[in-house]
């Protein structure tokens, strides 16, 4: 009867470190999960920020070109105003060197 009653207290002791045990082992588990919901909200966040920058970067971006174009445009069109003008003075020089050469030849 002393043994089993030994025995019996050896078990229950057994029992209870597993116990002890499992109540740990479920307790760092808790943890590591909730370190790992945290970690992955943090990423996730992380992430929204990230996408965030590039959404304004690129927005950004084609404002630039919007710019660019209008400006490359303008350029453009002063170019072609400045070249009609050129050749329209040249034209001009062109006919009054022809009437002056006319003029000097009746002279002739």
């Amino acid at each position: 009867r002393q043994s089993a009653e030994s025995r019996q207290q050896s078990l229950a002791a057994q029992l209870e470190s597993v116990s002890k045990l499992l109540a740990q082992s479920q307790a760092d588990h808790r943890e590591l999960l909730a370190g790992s919901v945290s970690e992955q909200m943090r990423l996730t966040h992380a992430v929204r920020e990230a996408e965030d920058r590039l959404a304004k970067l690129a927005a950004e971006r084609r404002s630039a070109d919007d710019v660019g174009a209008a400006a490359r445009r303008e350029a453009e069109e002063a170019l072609r105003m400045e070249t009609r003008r050129l050749e329209e003075k040249g034209a001009k020089e062109a006919k009054a060197r022809e009437a002056a050469h006319e003029a000097a030849y009746k002279e002739l």
